[in-house]
């Protein structure tokens, strides 16, 4: 079951607002995963209504994944509006905070959030979480 919940036989709402969501993507369907991909332009951030447009065209989607800040870009996007969509439809709700941690507020128990990743190696300027990622 990786990453984070997502398993062969799962689909998946992949929002991508930056490199960091294209790359969650190509994870789940690495895992196998059915992967609808939510792209926006890059210079914006995803509104709950996309998400739920995505939730109502696709509803066999079980997860959706989320950056909440994109490094790359600047965005942050507005993750307690898309988890009361996500909570609504029944789907697993997973975040990367990793670039957020420590910049912007991180409140996932509020925001409806299932798995939450986060790391120190960004605005907390911290090591990197995993060796291997050298």
């Amino acid at each position: 079951m990786h990453p984070g919940g997502a398993r062969a036989g799962s689909t998946a709402l992949n929002v991508v607002t930056g490199p960091y969501g294209q790359t969650f993507g190509n994870w789940l369907r690495d895992c196998g995963a059915t992967v609808v991909d939510l792209e926006v332009p890059f210079h914006t951030a995803v509104t709950a209504e996309r998400v739920e447009r995505a939730l109502a065209e696709h509803p066999e989607i079980d997860f959706v994944s989320l950056v909440h800040a994109e490094a790359a870009t600047g965005n942050t996007n507005p993750v307690a509006e898309i988890g009361e969509v996500v909570r609504a439809h029944g789907a697993l709700f997973y975040l990367d905070a990793v670039a957020s941690i420590g910049a912007e507020p991180v409140l996932p128990d509020a925001w409806g959030v299932d798995l939450c990743i986060i790391g120190a190696q960004k605005a907390m300027g911290g090591p990197r979480a995993c060796p291997r990622c050298r």
